[in-house]
């Protein structure tokens, strides 16, 4: 028989900081992930006596270990939220469970890639990172991803000179590989993500 989530003892532990926290059962798998700008709070309001849905209650009811990894900002932890989504696939996420009624950024095959929002059937060649739970969600990382990698957003239409050759980066597990312009932006980017595809600030605790 498994023991009884410790919830007190777990919530002295967090940080009130923004980040990702992804919720185990018994078995070890992942039954939620969610993304807080203050972690130590939303991760409090799960274990309140006056819960807001049944769907809540059931995952709460669930929850066996929760792990937590702090972020900068909540905007990279929504970027980290959808990736661990995509990759957990958790039952209670079942907002994000049909790819084709969300919204995705598509990263555009070519020689100089474009960054657009994307929905519909994946026909263009290039790469897609999602779903996103609307436009909003979209628009906001695209604004994240353009400060730290200067990709254009125009249509193609709109190139007319050509421009340089655009450096490869290395291949990330969560955030799947995005170029950049120049080696300065290159390099920042370095300092910016770890090689191994999590943030480099991050760190991860498991209860």
């Amino acid at each position: 028989m498994s023991e009884i989530f410790d919830a007190k003892a777990f919530l002295k532990t967090v940080t009130s900081q923004p980040g990702v926290y992804r919720m185990y059962d018994a078995g070890g798998t992942v039954i939620y992930v969610g993304k807080a700008k203050d972690l130590k709070k939303r991760l409090s309001s799960y274990f309140r006596s006056n819960l807001a849905s049944r769907k809540t209650e059931a995952l709460v009811a669930q929850i066996q270990h929760i792990d937590v990894t702090v972020t900068h900002t909540e905007t990279e932890a929504l970027l980290l939220e959808h990736n661990y989504i995509k990759l957990y696939q958790p039952r209670y996420n079942v907002l994000l469970r049909d790819d084709k009624s969300y919204p995705f950024i598509f990263l555009s095959g070519d020689t100089h890639p474009r960054l657009a929002m994307h929905r519909g059937a994946k026909h263009a060649k290039g790469e897609y990172f999602g779903p996103f739970p609307n436009g909003y969600a979209v628009r906001e990382t695209l604004a994240l991803l353009q400060k730290i990698f200067p990709i254009r957003q125009c249509e193609n239409s709109v190139v007319s000179q050509p421009l340089a050759s655009l450096p490869a980066i290395p291949d990330w597990p969560l955030l799947r590989p995005l170029r950049c312009r120049t080696g300065s932006a290159r390099r920042s980017m370095r300092n910016r993500w770890s090689m191994s595809g999590c943030f480099c600030p991050a760190r991860t605790t498991r209860s």
